[in-house]
């Protein structure tokens, strides 16, 4: 209190100099508040754009790894598939081994053994087809062809 006994407070007793020095302090205060605000929030964007960046870099870390797994497993399985091949054509006709199919070493195996069985009734002798033009004469002279066709029609070759 002051000594005329009205209720004063600190900042009126600074005078007028000191209340616009603390005018001008509050006033800096507020402006460097708000300045510190904004660069919180330009660090904050920052943070954020870095983290979507890493976000972006660990998606795409994750498609390559997806990716070399993939062909990992298409090269094993096209290894095993030669593999396969070469054991079952040993022995008996070529087995292709595009033609190989399954996933596991247990299909292929069975997909190889159908397609041996298959290769090998294609290539097992057969009983020859007959031929219309065999037997017959293909110049143009008849010395003898009716001898010929006769005997050909008594056997049931003829017409």
């Amino acid at each position: 209190m002051a000594e005329d006994g009205k209720k004063t407070t600190d900042d009126e007793e600074l005078g007028e100099g000191g209340m616009r020095a603390l005018r001008a302090e509050r006033d800096e205060n507020r402006n460097l508040r708000k300045e510190l605000q904004a660069l919180k929030d330009a660090k904050q964007a920052e943070d954020d754009s870095k983290l979507k960046d890493a976000e972006k870099w660990q998606r795409k870390y994750e498609q390559t790894q997806a990716e070399l797994t993939s062909l990992k497993t298409a090269n094993e399985q096209a290894a095993l598939r030669q593999k396969i091949a070469d054991e079952f054509s040993k022995d008996g006709p070529a087995i292709p081994v595009s033609l190989i199919a399954g996933t596991d070493e247990k299909s292929m195996r069975e997909s190889a053994e159908q397609l041996k069985q298959f290769v090998g009734e294609q290539n097992a002798p057969r009983r020859p087809q007959p031929d219309s033009h065999l037997g017959k004469e293909s110049s143009g002279d008849n010395n003898g062809s009716d001898d010929a066709d006769r005997a050909l029609s008594i056997l049931g070759f003829g017409e």
